[in-house]
């Protein structure tokens, strides 16, 4: 009776409903089930602006890296003041952000010599 009152919702529902919400959030929701983590996984594939100037202060290659592997249509990456990025990060950019239009890296642990 229950499920007839509340159908389940499919992965592309959820991906809508998650593409709604912070992108610190949009991960933490693919622990509520698989089907959530699915749908998790397909908001974060369908991101194709990507700025993450809030968290400047804490996000790490490692971190950058994870979410650019779930994010593979980023056309637009915003980095301004992420000062634990390091030159190594770039080969994670470059592999895994092919369609790349625009990137921001001001104000970041970045090199300039690296960028060249």
């Amino acid at each position: 009776m229950l499920d007839e009152e509340f159908p389940a919702l499919n992965p592309d529902s959820i991906a809508a409903i998650v593409h709604l919400l912070p992108l610190a959030q949009r991960h933490s929701v693919a622990g509520v089930s698989g089907t959530w983590r699915c749908g998790a996984a397909l908001a974060l594939g369908s991101a194709t602006h990507l700025d993450l100037r809030k968290h400047a202060k804490t996000l790490n290659d490692l971190q950058l890296t994870q979410l650019l592997v779930r994010c593979p249509n980023v056309i637009d990456l915003n980095l301004h003041g992420c000062t634990l990025l390091t030159d190594a990060v770039l080969h994670a950019v470059a592999q895994h952000c092919s369609r790349l239009q625009s990137i921001n890296f001001s104000f970041t642990g970045v090199g300039a010599d690296a960028l060249e």
